[in-house]
């Protein structure tokens, strides 16, 4: 794991070996991929709509925007199914501004 990312800058006439290539992948296939994040904010969405508080819709649109990207720019990969979390977190926003919004209304007839 200490092998992945090295401290110091190899010369670039120096031939990689197939074990620092394979520490390699095994770090950024695993603790340095984006995979934690975004498991954090999984977590983070399910924790908020159990109190009923909607995710920001702003964090919804990143989230797919970089998917359409990732999935631009590494084509056979399983980006392009992240877009599907970002419209999810973009409408339950979207429905909690209008359901405050017939709320506020209601309050106003009252």
């Amino acid at each position: 794991m200490w092998a992945a990312v090295p401290l110091v800058l190899a010369d670039g006439d120096a031939i990689r070996s197939v074990e620092s290539l394979q520490n390699e992948v095994t770090f950024w296939g695993g603790p340095g991929s984006f995979a934690v994040p975004l498991i954090l904010l999984g977590c983070l969405t399910w924790h908020l709509a159990g109190r009923g508080v909607a995710v920001p819709a702003g964090i919804g649109w990143g989230l797919a925007a970089w998917c359409v990207l990732g999935g631009v720019l590494l084509v056979p990969s399983p980006f392009f199914a992240g877009i599907i979390s970002g419209a999810l977190i973009v409408l339950a926003a979207r429905k909690d501004d209008r359901s405050r919004a017939a709320r506020g209304r209601e309050r106003d007839m009252v």
